[in-house]
């Protein structure tokens, strides 16, 4: 299972899963989490925080880059 709201809320569909931000937050069905604290796909989540970050680099850019 994911750790953290931002994989949950990506994960398929199909699994019906949400964030439920109770003492304990966690991925789970919407059946085991009170309504006051379901977040679906459609949420935001609480507290985001950026883990990592790519650069691209676009192929026509390099000759400007190595000069």
């Amino acid at each position: 299972m994911v750790t953290n709201c931002g994989q949950c809320l990506r994960m398929n569909p199909e699994y019906e899963c949400g964030w439920c931000v109770g003492a304990s937050p966690t991925c789970s069905l919407q059946t085991l989490c009170p309504a006051s604290d379901w977040l679906d796909r459609s949420a935001v989540c609480p507290n985001p925080q950026i883990l990592g970050v790519r650069v691209a680099i676009m192929q026509e850019m390099m000759p400007m880059i190595h000069h």
